[in-house]
């Protein structure tokens, strides 16, 4: 991915800082601090502690207009984690977004507990693939989550823009990372994983803002959600639609790959439709209501 040169240098972090981590990316390097990681992406450690106060906020202010909604409140109470669990989202850029999803839900969850007692670890790096999954096992399951939720596929299922003949991953090698995933978790990791399937992309929306050095096909990625959807475990959307038939462009940034809070509000909605789906048809320990 290169840097138009038409673009603000300022602009340009703040577009890509809510979805960059290199104090994940680089765990064994000390010097990931924010003055440091601030200093390298070009702008001061006001500018940078300010843009995570905002994502922050961003996605305290989605959970509370989902907690608005009275089919959230209902399935918040059928949700299956219990209180002093842990629970650990795996994924790319679409999980380590720092106004994601599995931001939204850590809130939306401690707004609807009165006093909430679980451990959140926001374990997504931007850019990952299956293979990248692999090689972190080992410090996944370190962290000893009671809950894991999977997200791979989109970087996995990009064609580089030299060699459109095959993809990063190709999909045998997904089905085996996939595989290795799910039987890892199986082992080590007391519920069954929780999958949410790679949504389509708006294909002219990359192209047009000239950031990718790949491209992202839905065709691909219909494959690579079936490879997720027979696995065991809780699916998230298993066709892949949640960003609409064909994808809405309100759900997504400009760059037609990341999602806006809209769309990270739909993932939210689809996961808990999941879960609380499977809670109802195996009823089991519920989160306590809210007093």
């Amino acid at each position: 991915m290169s840097k138009p040169t038409d673009v603000n240098p300022i602009e340009w972090i703040r577009f890509f800082l809510a979805f960059q981590s290199p104090e994940k990316r680089y765990p064994l390097y000390q010097g990931a601090t924010p003055s440091n990681i601030a200093g390298f992406m070009g702008i001061s450690e006001f500018e940078f502690q300010e843009a995570l106060k905002k994502f922050d906020e961003i996605a305290k202010n989605a959970a509370v207009s989902l907690l608005d909604e009275e089919e959230i409140r209902y399935q918040l109470k059928n949700l299956p984690f219990e209180q002093g669990q842990t629970i650990l989202a795996f994924g790319d850029s679409l999980t380590d977004d720092k106004q994601g999803w599995f931001e939204i839900l850590r809130h939306l969850v401690e707004l609807y507990l009165p006093k909430p007692q679980l451990r959140w670890i926001n374990a997504g790096i931007s850019g990952d693939t299956s293979y990248d999954a692999l090689r972190r096992l080992r410090k996944v399951v370190a962290h000893s989550p009671d809950w894991l939720i999977v997200a791979f596929g989109t970087n996995d299922a990009a064609r580089p823009l030299l060699a459109l003949e095959r993809t990063v991953i190709s999909l045998a090698d997904f089905w085996e990372n996939i595989n290795v995933i799910s039987k890892v978790s199986e082992e080590y990791i007391p519920n069954l994983p929780i999958w949410i399937t790679p949504p389509d992309v708006i294909p002219n929306m990359m192209e047009d803002i000239g950031y990718f050095d790949v491209v992202i096909n839905n065709e691909d990625l219909e494959q690579f959600r079936e490879v997720i959807s027979g696995k065991p475990g809780y699916i998230v959307d298993p066709y892949g639609k949640r960003m609409g038939n064909p994808a809405e462009m309100w759900n997504y940034i400009s760059d037609g790959l990341h999602h806006s809070p809209s769309g990270h509000m739909t993932t939210v909605r689809a996961l808990l439709n999941t879960l609380s789906n499977e809670v109802e048809a195996s009823p089991g320990k519920q989160l306590p209501q809210m007093s």
